[in-house]
């Protein structure tokens, strides 16, 4: 997290390599489901997401099969069945009936995805290299007007635009 990669010693993020994603796709999952209420076992059957599909295949080894982690202090055994790798972005159109011409915009922590899809088919998909950590940086930044000349702590602007609002502090 945010805390970990301030510390001042190096810590490679996700969003610092495509790779990364897929070094670390297992061990995010086991984070989250560390989260939930425990369970002696689970059978995960996932569609995943990566905006590097030439990585797909990786992604897909990285996380089939079957283990035994410890979440949360206790034993659980895990199965998981990678159906599909999908671009990212694609979840947000489950489930809808798509226009004959569509454009996404998926805003991630590094990048910013535009794709653009005719009859169903895909003509356009960039990565850019600009995204919400961008975003946060110029906002902590600007707002040191408002913050006695400070800027602003970029894990509470990052709160902030999770949960749907702009309040800093009382103030701010």
């Amino acid at each position: 997290g945010e805390s970990a990669f301030r510390t001042g010693n190096y810590f490679d993020r996700n969003t610092d390599n495509n790779e990364n994603k897929v070094n670390n796709a297992l061990l995010t999952l086991f984070g989250a489901l560390a989260h939930l209420p425990h369970r002696k076992a689970w059978h995960l059957k996932l569609v995943v997401s990566l905006h590097d599909v030439g990585l797909a295949d990786e992604l897909q080894k990285v996380l089939s099969g079957e283990y035994q982690p410890i979440l949360a202090g206790k034993q659980s055994d895990v199965k998981i069945e990678v159906l599909k790798v999908v671009l990212e972005g694609m979840g947000a159109l489950f489930g809808h009936q798509l226009p004959k011409k569509l454009t996404i915009l998926d805003f991630g922590n590094g990048t910013t995805l535009h794709s653009r899809y005719n009859q169903g088919k895909r003509e356009v998909h960039t990565a850019y290299p600009t995204g919400v950590e961008v975003l946060i940086n110029d906002i902590s930044q600007k707002m040191k007007h408002l913050n006695g000349g400070k800027i602003g702590d970029a894990s509470k602007i990052r709160f902030c635009l999770e949960m749907g609002h702009t309040r800093y502090s009382r103030d701010i």
